[in-house]
């Protein structure tokens, strides 16, 4: 007969309900400690989500965050550099 009963608890994704193995126990085997997380990212998580999350889950919610808050700031630097660049242009173009 096999063994029905798992060593871990199986848990349902906070987000997408999906059933999964929470090894919170043993952490580093865990499938969320496959998703790295930037300490602003692990602090955007628990501000939206109380219980733990897949790794699918997980990897959605860092690109939303990257989405939200890295890209808009890759925008403006980017800007800054142009606006930079043209200003070298202009002043060589006059001296």
């Amino acid at each position: 007969m096999p063994n029905t009963h798992s060593k871990h608890e199986v848990i349902r994704c906070e987000r997408c309900s999906a059933p999964f193995e929470c090894k919170a126990n043993s952490f580093t085997k865990c499938q969320c400690s496959t998703v790295q997380l930037s300490l602003n990212e692990t602090q955007y998580v628990s501000e939206h989500y109380d219980g733990c999350l897949c790794a699918k889950c997980l990897l959605e919610v860092q690109l939303e965050y990257k989405e939200m808050f890295v890209s808009p700031k890759l925008q403006t630097l980017g800007r800054i550099e142009d606006n930079n660049l043209s200003d070298l242009r202009s002043s060589s173009l006059s001296d």
